[in-house]
């Protein structure tokens, strides 16, 4: 009987554990990356310093575009089985659902909590799909790679292995022309454990 009940405490703790999915993982994710990474916040840092200093050097154009910027973005679907390669039409309806985030056109915006009603705006950011790749063929924007089943994309160990040709996923297309996402079965141990991470 002792046999039997210590495994099954094992099981019942890993489960409660994950019980409650993480649906934004990108804090813990931040906090990975620099305990493990002791460049990270010196490359957060470059990052955000460039892309002021991009906006700086294109004001004017900005300005006679209407303000509203274009990012083209690149969906890279890894998948180990036909369930997880997800349909266009899903894609799709995330793009939308995105474009009308970013530029307060979302149905659910009376719903935003009150501590963001004064700061809540339209950032005049738009996505599409990428019409070209970085070799400048024609491209819906969307990748789709059968990783084998044993690929492990999981947020705990192997967080960005998903982001790599090397490790069975796929590498991203030039980040500076780019937004890359990318879909993957994100669970651990076979729980759902995380919805996404930036």
């Amino acid at each position: 009987m002792k046999k039997l009940i210590l495994p099954l405490l094992f099981v019942c703790a890993i489960t409660n554990m994950f019980a409650q999915m993480h649906k934004c993982y990108t804090d813990k994710a931040n906090s990975i990356y620099q305990t493990t990474n002791s460049n990270h916040r010196t490359i957060q840092k470059q990052n955000e310093l460039a892309v002021q200093n991009w906006i700086g050097a294109n004001k004017s154009t900005l300005k006679t575009m209407g303000g509203v910027i274009t990012i083209p973005v690149v969906f890279h679907v890894v998948y180990k089985n036909a369930t997880q390669n997800i349909a266009d039409s899903n894609i799709f309806r995330q793009l939308t659902e995105l474009n009308e985030c970013y530029r307060k056109q979302n149905s659910n915006y009376s719903q935003t909590r009150p501590i963001f009603d004064s700061i809540g705006a339209d950032v005049q950011i738009e996505f599409c799909f990428a019409q070209l790749d970085p070799n400048g063929n024609p491209t819906q924007g969307i990748t789709r790679t059968s990783a084998p089943s044993n690929a492990a994309f999981d947020p705990i160990f192997n967080m960005d292995k998903v982001k790599s040709s090397a490790t069975n996923g796929v590498d991203p297309w030039p980040t500076d022309q780019y937004l890359n996402i990318w879909v993957c079965d994100m669970s651990f141990l076979s729980i759902p454990f995380v919805l996404g991470y930036a």
